[in-house]
């Protein structure tokens, strides 16, 4: 009797989580039709000098169940509208640089599985970076390191064809798979490396994140890539990154997306 009652316990929690997850896809699918994607700007700084360098577009969900962008995201993959979210925030982030008058690069997350797109092609091909005035190398999208565990070939592959068009390349959450990042350094040549927010979580306190840290910038540097510290909130971690020679950085303590 216990045992059954578990098992009718848990089919009713299934049940219960399938009928949540139907309502959010059709909210998310709501929230495409009408392309109510929320673009943040965050600038990043050079931490020798403050000056801004650029800025990385944050896209959110409206208010409610979907407005954070994990959860956004992780919700198109389960519902197969990956592509479709990418183009709007792609699209979204060069309009809201354009709008903004943004000077400098625009750093734009893209996601591995819609890169082999039509779309994507299609998103590249156009002619709105020219028109709105925006070249290609001053375009740079980020790519997770954490995709480059799960396929490695088409990791360098994105690279190498998104660096033939003349845009730039960034590897973010470098530091998620230490090895994986250091091999992915030495074989892509990415123009950025962003190094992920728990590396510099209280970095100024750790001496195993500091010594990561400082083998990332030296292994980066050896090759002109330049690096990039995400998530700074204290003036100790910044003061820290700027002794371990990290050239640039974004976070909360510098400002928050806008």
């Amino acid at each position: 009797m216990i045992f059954n009652s578990i098992e009718e316990a848990q089919k009713s929690i299934h049940q219960i989580k399938t009928k949540e997850k139907e309502l959010m896809t059709e909210q998310l699918k709501e929230i495409l039709e009408n392309e109510k994607i929320n673009t943040l700007l965050q600038p990043i700084i050079n931490l020798s000098n403050n000056n801004i360098i650029g800025y990385e577009a944050f896209n959110y969900g409206p208010e409610g169940n979907l407005k954070s962008p994990r959860k956004l995201f992780w919700l198109a993959k389960e519902s197969d509208l990956t592509c479709r979210l990418d183009k709007i925030c792609r699209e979204k982030a060069v309009k809201k640089a354009i709008e903004n008058k943004s000077n400098g690069l625009l750093f734009i997350n893209i996601n591995l599985d819609a890169i082999g797109s039509p779309v994507f092609k299609e998103f590249l091909d156009s002619s709105s970076f020219i028109s709105n005035k925006i070249p290609h190398d001053k375009i740079v999208f980020e790519v997770s390191e954490q995709s480059a565990v799960t396929n490695t070939d088409l990791f360098k592959m994105t690279f190498n064809y998104l660096k033939s068009m003349g845009f730039k390349t960034a590897i973010d959450d470098a530091g998620s798979g230490y090895y994986t990042n250091l091999q992915m350094i030495n074989k892509i040549k990415p123009d950025f490396v962003k190094i992920d927010i728990p590396l510099i979580r209280d970095i100024d306190k750790d001496i195993i994140k500091q010594e990561l840290v400082s083998t990332i910038v030296r292994l980066s540097s050896r090759s002109d890539i330049k690096t990039i510290a995400e998530g700074i909130e204290t003036s100790v971690e910044l003061n820290t990154l700027r002794d371990l020679n990290v050239q640039y950085g974004q976070g909360y303590f510098i400002a928050y997306p806008s």
